[in-house]
C-alpha cells in the first residue's frame, strides 16, 4: 500500500509540474472550452496534491467560463469537484464529518 501511495504522489507531482507549465500556452492559444477543461483538470491536481486555495481558484476559473460558454458539463465538473473541497476543508477544520443537516 505504501508503495502504491508513493507511486501515486510521484506521478500527482509530475502532472501538477506538467500543468503549471502548460498553463500560459492554454490560455494564450487554447479555445475558451479547451482552457476551462485544463483549468479544471489542473484545478484537480492542485487539490490531489493539497493545494486546496490554488484549486479553487482555478476551478473558480473554469466554472465561470462554464458558465459564459453555457457549458452545463463544464459547470457540472466545476462545481462537483469545489464541492469536495468544500467538504474537505469542513471535516479538517471541525475534526469530523460535517453534518447535511
Amino acid at each position: 500500500m505504501v508503495e502504491h501511495r508513493e507511486r501515486f504522489d510521484g506521478w500527482i507531482d509530475r502532472s501538477r509540474a506538467a500543468g503549471e507549465q502548460a498553463e500560459p500556452s492554454l490560455r494564450q492559444y487554447a479555445r475558451p472550452d479547451e482552457l476551462a477543461r485544463e483549468l479544471n483538470n489542473i484545478g484537480v491536481e492542485l487539490k490531489e496534491c493539497g493545494d486546496l486555495i490554488n484549486a479553487k481558484a482555478k476551478l473558480e476559473e473554469a466554472l465561470a467560463l462554464g458558465r459564459a460558454l453555457g457549458d452545463m458539463m463544464l459547470i457540472h465538473v466545476a462545481l462537483s469537484t469545489l464541492a469536495d473541497i468544500e467538504f474537505a476543508d469542513d471535516r479538517t477544520a471541525s475534526g469530523s464529518v460535517p453534518s447535511l443537516t
